[in-house]
């Protein structure tokens, strides 16, 4: 639809987590959709360009939990393997699906958990943006190919970097088949640099409003 409209989640979020320890605690179901849909299967109401960003952000957030060390335990089931790890002090536990082929089941309403899913991976990009921030290391994070000494085949350098869409072997920018895959690969990279760009100047935002509150308080503590 040319005339569809193009809105933005950031302000809900800010509302919704006024401190990034808030947004923390609510990972859980965060994870949770995204790794259930980054293991489906496409159809008519999952394109796969959403299956695809769900599967980055789980190997972006997998590879700070194994660079940070952050994994505290595990535990395998029938539905798949639990995780939990200790972010700033809060464990958050996830669940990664085993790998297998879902179908989308008739009686689930996708519309409703596909909001979620929007909503959530928002929330993910901020959060991760931020960990990442506070470690010092760039995000996105580059891929590298298969087979390294790296977590999750990224590349962890506090240098900026941008995330490499092709598979093993490819970089960014290198010429590629005549296939159009170059030009996709390229559109990919530019909104991705936009999202992150974006994402610089509301966590900018946030630190400023942190900074104003720590000063009020305080000021209110030392007219107590």
């Amino acid at each position: 639809v040319a005339n569809k409209p193009k809105y933005r989640l950031d302000h809900v979020i800010l509302q919704r987590y006024p401190t990034f320890e808030a947004a923390v605690e609510e990972l859980d179901d965060a994870l949770n959709m995204v790794y259930l849909f980054g293991a489906m299967a496409q159809n008519k109401r999952i394109r796969q360009r959403r299956i695809e960003n769900c599967m980055r952000l789980a190997r972006e957030w997998e590879g700070y939990v194994a660079h940070e060390r952050r994994l505290r335990k595990t535990f395998i089931s029938i539905k798949g393997v639990y995780f939990q790890a200790d972010i700033l002090g809060k464990a958050v536990t996830w669940m990664v699906p085993h790998q297998f082929t879902y179908s989308t089941p008739k009686d689930v309403d996708l519309r409703v958990m596909l909001s979620f899913l929007e909503f959530y991976e928002s929330l993910l990009g901020f959060v991760l943006y931020k960990l990442y921030a506070d470690a010092e290391l760039s995000y996105p994070p580059q891929h590298i190919p298969v087979g390294n000494t790296y977590p999750c085949g990224f590349s962890f350098k506090p240098a900026p970097a941008q995330l490499a869409l092709g598979g093993p072997g490819e970089e960014a920018g290198m010429d590629g088949p005549s296939n159009g895959k170059g030009a996709a690969r390229d559109a990919l990279d530019e909104e991705e640099r936009k999202r992150v760009a974006a994402v610089e100047k509301r966590m900018g935002a946030i630190a400023r409003r942190d900074a104003q509150e720590r000063e009020q308080d305080g000021g209110e503590g030392s007219n107590a």
